[in-house]
């Protein structure tokens, strides 16, 4: 039987995923260090509603160092890109997401197919942190 808690925490995410959710395509794939990733035939592709968080950052790529003299800096733009599902949507899947399965942003044209690089289990739900693909 489910506490009070677990039904507030469940129609909370509910609610959360009504109001920041947007249509987001899960696409398995079967992925192997030497061969193009393919499409899972054992587990299909679904939409699913889930937020969508994308960030800028920046970072310092450090070139060759010599004691206190840095020889060459450069700073470097990165875009992160996250999809947080409930514990419902996630289960409602059928299927564990997998390291390299395709996301892809139905509801935002132009946007580039994304690799999952890391799923994260939360206490209310999944992360996908997601990197691009060109």
């Amino acid at each position: 039987m489910a506490s009070l808690f677990d039904e507030i925490d469940a129609s909370s995410q509910a609610v959360t995923e009504e109001v920041f959710g947007e249509a987001v395509r899960i696409e398995p794939r079967v992925a192997s260090q030497y061969t193009e990733r393919a499409t899972d035939p054992t587990r299909p592709a679904k939409d699913v509603v889930a937020v969508v968080s994308f960030g800028i950052a920046s970072d310092n790529f450090i070139g060759q160092r010599t004691g206190v003299r840095i020889d060459t800096s450069s700073k470097i733009a990165l875009r992160t890109a996250e999809v947080w599902m409930s514990a419902a949507s996630y289960a409602a899947l059928g299927y564990e997401v997998q390291k390299q399965d395709a996301v892809v942003m139905t509801d935002q044209a132009g946007q580039p197919v994304y690799s999952v690089s890391r799923v994260t289990p939360d206490a209310g739900g999944v992360t996908l942190i997601l990197t691009g693909e060109t």
